[in-house]
């Protein structure tokens, strides 16, 4: 029972960790692309920047997926 507990815990900190991670991979886009990302996706329809994010969602979450 011991065990099952501890592998519990590292799991749910492994997936704060990747959440993070993709939090961070956000923001870091966010910065990098003129104007807000968060208005270009959503307000302007642009399909370019959310192949961007996407892809770049996509990077992190396999990095954090092979780290583990």
């Amino acid at each position: 029972m011991e065990n099952l507990l501890t592998d519990l815990l590292v799991t749910l900190a492994y997936g704060v960790v990747g959440v993070v991670l993709m939090a961070v991979g956000y923001v870091l886009v966010d910065v990098a692309t003129p104007g807000k990302l968060h208005e270009l996706i959503w307000v302007e329809r642009n399909r370019n920047a959310a192949v961007l994010l996407s892809s770049n969602l996509i990077g992190v979450g396999t990095i954090v997926v092979a780290a583990i």
